[in-house]
């Protein structure tokens, strides 16, 4: 990159302040140092005004300067080796410094206005003009009163003339011009004269008739994941509106909802409710009402703090098989519940898969099939109300469906009495106690082995490894024992082992006894 060179100003006051900037060249060849250059005389002339040694650095370089002399000055630079010969030269940049160029400043205090008895609050408009930072005195300031924008239709329009300083003061109040327009802009304008050229500022000016309160209830502590209510008031005097004006709610100083008052009586009150369910925790909330020009002054409430306790929330299951998941979740009990959501995807907080809503609130589980074995799904279950709110929702949870999906359980006897209702060579079969892994049954000529295996919670899948010595051809009879009725099947027969196949998941952990005997 070729050697640079800029003024942030091109066309400063007398007296005024600019920075010229030379931006070093970047790589290439080893460069030493760089001096700027200045002529006051069109170029005839160069005389240098500052040396920096670069050492090959890219770094800016600055230099500010100002001038009491109004006039043309030019400026550019040179990058040199070491043996002081030119590696690089800048273009030739010109600074205009005038004597005629004026600033203006426009300050209204106070902004905004509150004009609660017994004033319509008035505003003190102070408008400084300068040239070369130096205050202009006798200069006629004209300030205008607009509508809607700078340029709005002028309202009213007044003038001043400044001080030894430059200074000129307005006081200015709605009852000056049409009252309705309690926002216009405010704008200060020097319009020039044979010596000094024009300039202006304006800003824009709020009135409000009366100043408001605003408060914030609710509870200082809440079970987590339970819908509880916040409760906003809003006060104001001289005999506003509280009706239908717009609360907000923060937490944590990030808005997260908002509201609208309705009317509650004398004196005159406006509430605004809000819903708001919350994760384990402690929060801050903060209500606040943005105010309306010619009415009610901003206000807010002060901080309320709430700590969410319990788990509370929803909880979620996956339990993967194959080429399915079952998802099970916890009741949700909270206020304004309308359904359930379960979004499910291939990455979190996706919902490529499923997006479902269960509108029977009894419902607490469901299968999705069809999934890709090996591939991990993503869910969250969410409780909402009938306009899609989110009143709480679960930890997001992973599942894998498998081709195999097991949980492996080793079958052991154990000295129990169980009741097998099924026919062996056609016969009702009642056991008693067996204490060991062979006995015999009444009315049954053979070997038998008793075995029990623990199912888990929330899992319709187990592998029952079986013991050593069953024999080569055999049959398998079982019991759940659940206090639910539960359907199940056995598969995947083999000599060391069998898959028990839930129809149902079950909430809780239970024992399936099984009774297996020799055949020809």
């Amino acid at each position: 990159m070729a050697l640079g060179i800029s003024s942030d100003k091109y066309n400063p006051a007398v007296n005024e302040t600019y920075t010229i900037t030379i931006t070093p060249p970047q790589g290439g060849a080893f460069h030493h140092h760089v001096t700027l250059y200045e002529s006051p005389d069109n170029g005839q002339t160069w005389n240098s005004i500052q040396t920096w040694q670069t050492l090959g650095s890219s770094t800016p370089l600055h230099k500010q300067l100002s001038k009491s002399t109004a006039g043309s000055y030019q400026y550019k630079a040179i990058d040199y080796y070491i043996d002081n010969s030119i590696a690089d030269q800048s273009g030739i940049i010109t600074v205009t410094v005038g004597g005629t160029q004026t600033s203006l400043d426009l300050v209204c205090n106070p902004n905004p206005v509150i004009a609660d008895p017994p004033s319509e609050g008035v505003v003190t408009c102070t408008a400084t003009l300068t040239s070369g930072g130096s205050g202009l005195s006798g200069k006629t300031i004209y300030f205008y009163v607009r509508e809607g924008s700078p340029s709005g239709e002028t309202l009213y329009q007044t003038s001043q003339t400044t001080n030894e300083n430059g200074v000129a003061n307005v006081p200015l109040a709605p009852s000056l011009w049409n009252s309705t327009h309690w926002d216009p802009y405010i704008v200060a304008e020097f319009q020039g004269d044979s010596t000094y050229g024009p300039s202006s500022d304006n800003e824009q000016v709020k009135w409000y008739r009366t100043t408001g309160t605003l408060s914030l209830s609710c509870p200082s502590e809440v079970q987590a994941g339970v819908q509880f209510q916040l409760t906003a008031q809003l006060q104001a005097g001289s005999g506003e509106d509280v009706f239908t004006k717009l609360i907000e709610l923060y937490r944590g100083g990030v808005k997260v909802t908002e509201a609208y008052t309705s009317y509650q009586g004398i004196p005159a009150t406006g509430i605004a409710y809000f819903y708001q369910t919350l994760q384990q925790g402690q929060y801050t909330f903060q209500a606040k009402f943005g105010g309306e020009v010619g009415h009610i002054a901003p206000c807010q409430s002060t901080g309320k703090t709430v700590t969410a306790t319990g788990t509370g929330g929803l909880s979620l299951t996956a339990t993967p098989g194959s080429s399915q998941i079952t998802y099970n979740w916890s009741k949700y009990e909270g206020a304004n519940f309308h359904h359930y959501r379960l979004k499910i995807g291939t990455s979190s907080g996706g919902s490529d898969v499923a997006n479902l809503t269960f509108t029977d609130i009894n419902q607490t589980s469901y299968v999705k099939t069809g999934l890709t074995n090996g591939v991990p799904y993503y869910a969250t279950v969410y409780a909402e109300d009938s306009a899609n709110n989110i009143l709480a929702q679960s930890e997001e949870v992973i599942a894998t469906p498998q081709a195999t999906a097991y949980t492996e359980r080793a079958g052991t006897a154990q000295s129990q009495k169980i009741a097998l209702t099924r026919a062996v060579s056609g016969e009702i079969i009642s056991a008693t106690t067996w204490n060991q892994d062979e006995e015999k049954i009444e009315n049954f000529t053979g070997k038998v082995f008793l075995g029990a295996v623990s199912i888990p919670a929330n899992v319709k899948d187990v592998k029952v490894n079986l013991p050593q010595g069953v024999p080569t051809a055999f049959k398998i009879l079982g019991i759940l024992e659940s206090p639910i009725p539960t359907a199940f099947s056995i598969e995947d027969v083999t000599s060391t082992s069998f898959k028990l196949h839930l129809a149902t998941a079950l909430p809780y952990s239970s024992i399936f006894h099984y009774i297996l005997w020799e055949v020809n």
